[in-house]
């Protein structure tokens, strides 16, 4: 007799279906948003000639890849159309619905992403190493980031003063952005949240937008 578990993880008629509704369940499946982690491979820095900058050997994801992508070929047709191959090098290759999916990184590898991935990634969330550093660093990408529509920063390291502080590093990120807001009044600046990265809490939320500052 069939077991409980193995009836909830088959469909063997699944095949038998019209086609036109198997398709629409395949799509409703790929509607399903993840967050797809991305890390990033440098070479050995050049100890000779110190100024020429590291290049990225591979990217890497801990995020499995998509079950459609191997579930058959009807399901890896529908999934081709709907994820991309992206953070392309000769060792890596990673499927990102940038629709839906949101691209997780630590900050200190944003500059060394695709120009490709740059310009489709809509929602991303960086693990901020530094709040002091963050604006040197990151905004010029951020601003140039043209699809970018969501920001989550998860800060932990320059977030207190001391344990009894308020969060000042959370207030010197929302003054980051608030500046470049003000200076480039034409940026759609993404809806920005500011996240305690061991609590959960979020400590800051700038709702995003162009035009907050355009004088009279």
């Amino acid at each position: 007799m069939e077991s409980s578990t193995e009836s909830t993880q088959q469909f063997l008629p699944f095949p038998r279906l019209p086609s036109e509704l198997r398709l629409k369940i395949w799509q409703f499946a790929l509607c399903t948003p993840r967050v797809v982690f991305i890390t990033c491979r440098k070479s050995p820095f050049h100890h000779r000639t110190p100024e020429i900058p590291r290049t990225v050997e591979s990217f890497g994801s801990s995020t499995p890849i998509p079950a459609l992508l191997q579930a058959n070929r009807e399901a890896r047709h529908e999934a081709l159309a709907f994820y991309s191959p992206s953070f392309v090098t000769p060792r890596s290759q990673i499927y990102v619905s940038f629709h839906y999916d949101a691209v997780r990184l630590s900050d200190n590898i944003l500059l060394n992403l695709p120009a490709a991935a740059l310009q489709s990634i809509r929602h991303m969330v960086l693990d901020v190493q530094d709040c002091e550093y963050f604006e040197y660093f990151n905004m010029d990408c951020v601003r140039g980031m043209g699809a970018l529509k969501t920001l989550e920063l998860l800060a932990q390291k320059g977030l207190y003063q001391n344990s009894a502080s308020r969060a000042r590093g959370a207030d010197r990120l929302m003054e980051d952005f608030e500046w470049a807001r003000k200076t480039y009044p034409e940026w759609e600046c993404p809806r920005l949240r500011i996240v305690n990265k061991q609590t959960g809490e979020e400590i800051g939320l700038i709702e995003g937008g162009a035009g907050m500052y355009l004088e009279d």
